[in-house]
């Protein structure tokens, strides 16, 4: 069987390229500027290391020479927002290009990266599990349903 690529992360450089290009357009408008990749590198440069608005205003201003005020930082405050649909964009992606399937029955009890416990939902889009997590639980009585794992990080260790 043929080994995975790495799946997509809000880190992954195609999920931040296309962050950097869809939050540009606002960028380079506040800039008084067209959108150039001038823009987009400086916007994927800063991306890289922050997703606070006042942070990635002030490694622009460095990078840029330019005094940002608080619209800009308004602007630059989606950024998070821009990163997860990016995200989210090439995670559906790479599920189809790599076959991944959420084949797993609802209850099947799995080993994840932070525990066992059932499998409470799946997203097939995603090829996620939505998996309940005892421990996780304490401390938050009746509102934990669960926490998201990507499919190829559950292991069965028990039937549904």
């Amino acid at each position: 069987m043929e080994a995975l690529s790495p799946r997509p992360t809000i880190r992954s450089p195609q999920v931040i390229r296309a962050a950097a290009e869809a939050l540009a357009p606002e960028v380079a408008a506040w800039a008084e500027e067209e959108v150039n990749e001038e823009v987009i590198s400086g916007l994927e440069k800063a991306l890289r290391y922050d997703q606070d608005g006042y942070e990635l205003a002030r490694a622009l201003e460095r990078s840029w020479l330019i005094s940002p005020d608080a619209e800009l930082v308004e602007i630059l405050d989606s950024a998070s927002s821009y990163l997860w649909d990016a995200e989210r964009k090439a995670v559906i992606e790479w599920v189809m290009q790599n076959g991944v399937t959420v084949d797993l029955e609802l209850e099947t009890i799995v080993e994840t990266p932070h525990g066992v416990g059932p499998i409470r939902g799946r997203n097939e889009k995603e090829a996620t599990y939505t998996v309940y997590i005892e421990e996780n639980a304490k401390g938050i009585p009746g509102t934990y349903i669960g926490s998201i794992y990507a499919a190829e990080k559950c292991k069965v260790v028990g039937a549904a």
